[in-house]
């Protein structure tokens, strides 16, 4: 079975089982109440024919506020669009900000170690 966990570390750069081999982005900005918002849709393809999209919608936040959070609030998720055949789990996963990522990123890897 693979891992969404290994398709995550791909688009990071970082070390993973998989090869990130083309990659689309897409942007959107939309006022919501009193805030501009950031909508990003990027596409991948991996080199085993799997394809995932991944969503971030992010607040235009006044820099002074957004130096005293340590990990603002941020909606990313990530969708398996096409699996190749594969058994990919989970299919899809949804954070609330780049620090749950990196936790829940960080518990994946440590898993998978022998």
């Amino acid at each position: 079975m693979e891992q969404l966990s290994s398709y995550i570390l791909a688009i990071g750069q970082c070390p993973s089982a998989v090869k990130l081999v083309r990659q689309q982005q897409q942007q959107r900005w939309h006022q919501e109440q009193d805030l501009q918002v950031c909508e990003t849709e990027y596409h991948y393809w991996f080199d085993n024919g799997v394809e995932l999209v991944h969503l971030e919608e992010q607040d235009r936040i006044p820099e002074s506020e957004a130096a005293m959070d340590s990990c603002p609030e941020c909606w990313i998720s990530y969708r398996v669009t096409e699996t190749a055949g594969l058994a990919i789990r989970p299919l899809g996963k949804q954070f609330y900000n780049r620090c749950q990522q990196r936790h829940w990123l960080k518990m994946q890897v440590a898993q998978q170690a022998p």
